[in-house]
């Protein structure tokens, strides 16, 4: 959870300064998840398998269409992740992986707004992993 939350950190300060990630959008209707832990598997019959953490938020106050992807290709470019890049073909996404399979995910809505979302590789259960943490409801940059 806590490098989950730090790279969507890292990201949002490749943004305007001032940009923000929040669950509720204030120009919108639209709440994104709280984020959390999930399952790796597809099975209902596993009740202790690998988990992953992920979480999605929307940009605001700098950082909307285009020119906030672009920005955010360039930063996770700079940290040497593989990037696929959607826009460049008229696409309105962009993705970008780590080398250990942190995976960070940025959209352009049909209306401009850009969200971010992130999520950690898949981890296998221990007893006494909080699966009910949520992510935080705000991620300033740093």
């Amino acid at each position: 959870m806590k490098q989950t939350i730090e790279y969507l950190q890292l990201s949002v300060s490749a943004l305007p300064a001032g940009a923000r990630l929040v669950r509720v959008h204030p120009e919108l209707q639209a709440d994104l998840a709280f984020g959390g832990f999930g399952p790796c598997y597809d099975s209902n019959t596993i009740t202790e398998g690998p988990e992953y953490f992920g979480a999605s938020y929307w940009v605001v106050d700098g950082g909307d269409g285009l020119a906030g992807v672009n920005a955010l290709v360039a930063r996770w470019n700079e940290w040497g992740w593989t990037v696929e890049d959607a826009t460049v073909d008229g696409g309105n996404s962009a993705r970008g992986t780590s080398s250990d399979d942190y995976l960070l995910i940025a959209r352009i809505s049909s209306n401009g707004f850009l969200s971010l979302g992130g999520s950690s590789p898949c981890f296998p259960f221990e007893n006494g992993t909080d699966l009910d943490a949520q992510a935080p409801g705000v991620i300033e940059q740093p």
